[in-house]
């Protein structure tokens, strides 16, 4: 009697009293991976607060330096010309500062990011760079594709910094800026032709990287490299439409 009744009592005890055991010890594995999970983001947003107030302090005040040397420049500029290159310094110095500003939102507070977009700002980042002297034709698509914000931001970047990289690299060499679509693609692509002297501007070797990195965050995919016919090609592709 004792095994046919208490057998089977105690073996249902028993695996309740595991099962419990077994819940118990789960939760709190769970609540310690949100512990972790907490203190991580914790140490993350830290971070980003601390580089947040090296860039204010060191790279915000030298781009201020550089606009008021460049605002008090062109109210004493001997001619029009100098007047007229401080002047751009000025205006290009205040727009670095404004998209520092919005980089620092972002990694103080997590906001989302609210730089400008291909179809608002391409136009005024070439006509930016034409005004130092640079020789930039741009070719857009008419219409212009209806792409999400992370693609949108990500072909502003790609031609910023092909641009920048032209007019370090190949100085007075003519850049072509060029966008279009194919099915479901867009491409971006940013030539021009190699110089056999670069500027004296240093570059961080970053550039390139982070470009990839954008690029690919938005589901995209980037080539760079010499073409055959003696120029250097950015192209950058992403998916547009019912390919997103």
């Amino acid at each position: 009697l004792g095994f046919f009744v208490l057998g089977p009592a105690l073996a249902g005890l028993w695996m309740h009293q595991r099962a419990a055991l077994l819940g118990v010890l789960r939760d709190r594995a769970e609540e310690a991976e949100r512990t972790r999970t907490l203190l991580a983001d914790q140490a993350v947003f830290a971070e980003r607060r601390r580089i947040a107030r090296e860039m204010h302090d060191v790279v915000a005040h030298r781009v201020t330096a550089v606009a008021l040397q460049a605002g008090a420049l062109s109210l004493r500029a001997p001619d029009e010309q100098t007047e007229q290159a401080a002047e751009t310094i000025r205006a290009t110095s205040a727009v670095a500062l404004d998209e520092l500003r919005a980089v620092l939102r972002v990694l103080r507070d997590d906001a989302p990011d609210a730089g400008p977009g291909v179809l608002a700002s391409l136009e005024d980042l070439v006509a930016e760079v034409a005004a130092t002297g640079a020789r930039v034709e741009l070719t857009l698509p008419d219409p212009l594709p209806a792409v999400p914000d992370q693609v949108d931001r990500a072909v502003y970047r790609v031609v910023q910094e092909a641009l920048t990289n032209a007019g370090k690299h190949a100085p007075h060499a003519a850049v072509d800026v060029r966008l279009a679509v194919t099915g479901d693609r867009l491409a971006v692509e940013v030539t021009n032709r190699l110089t056999p002297h670069g500027g004296a501007v240093p570059g961080s070797g970053y550039g390139l990287v982070g470009m990839r990195e954008r690029v690919e965050l938005a589901g995209g995919d980037l080539r760079t490299g010499p073409t055959g016919d003696g120029r250097f090609r950015v192209l950058a592709c992403f998916p547009v439409g019912e390919g997103l």
